[in-house]
């Protein structure tokens, strides 16, 4: 019956070794073919440490391994079980092709995500597509000297206040019916909208944003949350980063109270 057990413990699609305290009593015949080891002269020997047979990558501390090879790169997946006599199985799936689908539909999520250019919850430009877009502006500033602003407008909670589901795609609403088709408006993230205005000189993005900070605020719906704005305007050596990064330094944009 042990001689059956071994044979099926051989055959079967995943490496095995039987342990204790960390020294290798067997291994079936996959694990030692991925490891190019002659098992016959590993079991014909006293029990030896996985250190000494070059098996250390596999009982380390986590679960997900990936050994390298001459034949090339193996990811395995391991899965522990106690045994009578203070013995362990280790037990190894070659997971490497699912290893390698998962990165690859990372890459093609990152790539669609590069690709979309639209906020699925306000319908605006997201943050990657705006920043190109203030990019692209920037470099007209800087080879005609055309004036350009732009506005952060940040929704501030006071306390554990929530925002309507509605409230944003109204004040988005609001930015649009205030904003001629040349100016673009993009999320930067949850509560943080950037508006770039092309051939807009500072003095009329600060009344802009003035505007907003006092007339939208009932469309927050409660006084819990305030608008901050914040204005700033191209000047000459910036890139895009320079006028963003600018605008998060400005502590004294149009507020509402």
């Amino acid at each position: 019956m042990q001689k059956a057990l071994a044979e099926a413990l051989d055959r079967a699609p995943m490496g095995v070794a039987i342990m204790r305290e960390r020294r290798i009593l067997w291994i079936n015949e996959r694990l030692a073919g991925w490891f190019d080891l002659v098992r016959n002269r590993i079991l014909g020997s006293l029990p030896k440490a996985a250190e000494d047979i070059g098996l250390a990558v596999l009982f380390g501390e986590h679960d997900r391994i990936c050994v390298t090879r001459p034949a090339g790169a193996i990811w395995l997946q391991r899965e522990r079980a106690l045994l009578a006599d203070g013995l362990e199985a280790c037990f190894f799936m070659d997971v490497t092709e699912e290893v390698r689908i998962e990165a690859e539909r990372g890459r093609l999520q990152a790539l669609v995500n590069a690709l979309t250019t639209r906020d699925p919850e306000t319908g605006v430009l997201n943050r990657n597509a705006v920043l190109q877009a203030l990019d692209g502006h920037v470099s007209r500033s800087r080879r005609y000297g055309n004036a350009l602003s732009v506005i952060r407008v940040s929704l501030q909670p006071r306390h554990d206040a929530a925002l309507k589901e509605t409230a944003l795609r109204d004040i988005v609403q609001e930015f649009n019916s205030q904003l001629r088709w040349t100016d673009q408006i993009g999320r930067l993230d949850e509560t943080t909208f950037l508006l770039v205005l092309p051939e807009t000189p500072g003095t009329h993005a600060e009344s802009l944003a003035a505007r907003f900070g006092r007339e939208r605020m009932p469309l927050l719906g409660t006084g819990a949350w305030r608008i901050d704005c914040a204005v700033t305007s191209w000047q000459k050596g910036d890139d895009a980063r320079k006028l963003v990064r600018r605008l998060y330094s400005c502590s004294n944009g149009p507020k509402t109270a």
